[in-house]
């Protein structure tokens, strides 16, 4: 799951992200879609965009994913449920900044989405920050 827009449009480099995970993983967008363009923005990509009301609903679908096989990636305080269902929680702090809360119940937390889809794709890299 992937918090990758800002007003409604991708932020740059997300997409060669998206298409790069979209050819082995299974890319799923949940979103309250809050400037309706979600589908539109990711209709070429290689990814599911489903539209969901609260937190609670993003949580019931990692849990129907498989919650052990799901990395969670997000920046609001709806996102809090979704974060702790998954195996892998990332929280990021961009440029609407990140919910305080939520940043109690990421694994890792990074500064940007870009470092976020790049931790999926680059797994020692998570490896290497929850060593112990």
């Amino acid at each position: 799951m992937v918090r990758w827009r800002w007003m409604g449009n991708c932020f740059p480099g997300v997409d060669q992200r998206l298409k790069i995970q979209g050819a082995c993983l299974r890319v799923m967008v949940l979103t309250a879609d809050t400037f309706g363009a979600a589908r539109h923005t990711l209709q070429h990509f290689p990814v599911r965009v489903e539209c969901v009301k609260t937190g609670a609903d993003k949580a019931r679908w990692v849990r129907k994913l498989g919650a052990a096989h799901v990395a969670a990636i997000g920046n609001g305080r709806n996102e809090v449920a979704m974060l702790k269902a998954a195996a892998q929680g990332i929280a990021v702090i961009g440029p609407e900044g990140s919910a305080g809360v939520l940043l109690g119940a990421a694994d890792v937390v990074t500064t940007n989405v870009l470092d976020a889809l790049d931790l999926i794709t680059h797994s020692l890299r998570i490896r290497a920050t929850l060593r112990v």
